[in-house]
């Protein structure tokens, strides 16, 4: 990752950043050795500017980065958002501060023609919380968010008709309920879709213990609902009685520096994660857990030090296995050596 951090104005910011990856998977900025010495690919992953008129309002537009309070259960930590956010920061007293964002993102445009009459594909986003700050810095926060993706879900086409084929994801990673939405009379042509609508209820919560700092303990725990989920929208939509997998939540303790500057600075971790299949939108969970996707549950644990100055090391051991169908078990194990200028 290389990035660009732009000052304007007093008010006015901005940032621009490149990364390895492709333009193909929105949730991972890994580069795959073994290419034959071809050249990697760099990507423009961030541009945007950040308004920041008052203390209490920050208005963000372009590619920017994650705007929402939240884990990696609903959002991978390398997705960034295309579209408008806008960030309402009053406080309460002395040791509260409320939040409250609204963010609109297009997803996928699509034009309307004689041979398409699939809608543009839209995320509307809002989150409300509060802040919490002690007198010895030790912190609290909770927030509640509603995503909603707006004609994401599939519709069948007519007897050989294409109407609907952009109704399809663009990008996916697996474990949503797909149906087939092609309707040729061709059995070996297939092309699948979204099956449930995603209208996701998320409540994100952390508690930062400053005890012994520099020492911290931060307790993380996060629950997601998708309340869109209609089983009986479902089996009109794909002739198919689902049960319901909607749900998903996920704990987790660090203990050390939150962030790793120095020589010396430590961290470890370790908690559980459990995400049924239609809970989130599989395509931007953590790419990193189950390697991708949804109808995943496991623990991981890891760690990390400091070497030098802006240098560290860290790990992590991840094991998942399937909610849901064939038994699938996967065990990820990370080791990173970073460097920071």
């Amino acid at each position: 990752r290389l990035g660009l951090q732009l000052k304007l104005a007093d008010w006015l910011s901005g940032g621009r950043r490149i990364t390895t990856g492709n333009t193909n998977d929105p949730v991972s900025t890994n580069q795959t050795l073994g290419t034959t010495f071809n050249k990697y690919t760099l990507v423009l992953d961030r541009a945007y500017l950040k308004a920041d008129p008052y203390a209490w309002l920050t208005i963000a537009g372009g590619r920017i980065p994650n705007p929402w309070f939240s884990t990696d259960l609903v959002w991978d930590e390398d997705l960034n958002f295309d579209g408008l956010a806008v960030t309402l920061k009053p406080r309460i007293n002395d040791s509260m501060t409320g939040f409250f964002t609204l963010g609109g993102f297009p997803l996928q445009e699509i034009e309307d023609s004689l041979t398409t009459r699939a809608k543009d594909k839209w995320l509307i986003g809002a989150q409300a919380g509060m802040e919490w700050t002690s007198a010895n810095n030790s912190r609290f926060k909770l927030g509640a968010a509603l995503y909603d993706y707006r004609n994401y879900e599939g519709i069948r086409n007519a007897p050989g008709s294409q109407l609907y084929n952009l109704t399809a994801p663009q990008f996916r990673q697996k474990g949503n309920t797909l149906f087939n939405i092609d309707n040729d009379g061709d059995p070996n042509t297939t092309l699948f879709a979204l099956a449930p609508r995603y209208k996701n209820l998320n409540i994100t919560g952390a508690l930062d213990l400053a005890t012994f700092d520099p020492v911290r303990v931060v307790l993380t725990g996060d629950y997601v609902r998708n309340i869109g989920y209609d089983q009986a929208e479902i089996l009109r939509r794909t002739g198919i009685n689902l049960d319901r997998q909607d749900t998903g939540y996920m704990g987790r303790i660090l203990v050390g520096m939150p962030q790793l500057r120095s020589r010396g600075d430590w961290q470890a971790f370790a908690g559980y994660r459990y995400l049924e299949r239609d809970a989130v939108i599989d395509a931007f969970t953590d790419s990193d857990f189950h390697l991708g996707g949804t109808n995943a549950k496991g623990y991981f644990l890891g760690g990390g030090y400091g070497l030098g100055r802006n240098t560290w090391v860290n790990f992590r051991w991840m094991s998942s296995s399937e909610i849901r169908g064939a038994p699938l078990s996967i065990d990820v194990f990370q080791l990173d050596f970073n460097a920071r200028f």
